[in-house]
């Protein structure tokens, strides 16, 4: 929407909860891992970041955020893919670089919405083909990940309308 362009960045979860209602945009610090319940009491919250936190999973109650679109988890302590994600459809940026992730779950698809995913500097050494039905996809960046460049051709080649970030690939094998 629009109004994102110029929503207010609310960057502690105590500012937010004062006025709920107005909170689109939370850029906070999640200390030592624990995402704060409050969160999930921000109704009209688009845009969450939480980067550099610790977090080593996402709760079930993040699928109470139904209007977050854009959600940046990156370098926290992710070691794979949050399963809630996979029931928040109406997401359409997801930035889970710099964790170490091991692979992107084929049920991805059900993220309907997703335009962009993030995943630079991670553990994942490859995509699953189901990733070549996601209309909504637009850009996946995969820099820092060591990829041969038949892998990367072979990216390219089976999803043409997405935009792939690269690093220079490797010779893996």
């Amino acid at each position: 929407p629009a109004q994102l362009d110029t929503a207010y960045v609310f960057n502690s979860i105590e500012e937010a909860i004062q006025n709920p209602e107005e909170v689109y945009v939370l850029d906070i610090k999640v200390k030592r891992g624990e995402i704060p319940h409050e969160l999930f009491d921000l109704p009209y919250l688009h845009v969450l970041e939480m980067k550099r936190g610790r977090i080593t999973e996402l709760p079930e109650d993040f699928v109470k955020l139904t209007n977050l679109v854009h959600l940046d988890l990156t370098n926290n302590k992710l070691t794979h893919f949050p399963p809630v994600l996979m029931d928040m459809p109406q997401l359409e940026e997801l930035h889970l670089g710099k964790n170490d992730i091991q692979r992107i779950p084929e049920d991805i698809t059900r993220m309907e919405n997703l335009r962009l995913l993030d995943i630079w500097s991670t553990q994942v050494p490859r995509l699953p083909l189901a990733l070549a039905e996601m209309e909504s996809l637009e850009e996946v960046d995969m820099r820092m990940i060591e990829i041969s460049q038949e892998e990367q051709d072979y990216f390219i080649e089976l999803m043409p309308e997405v935009q792939f970030h690269f690093s220079v690939p490797c010779n893996c094998r």
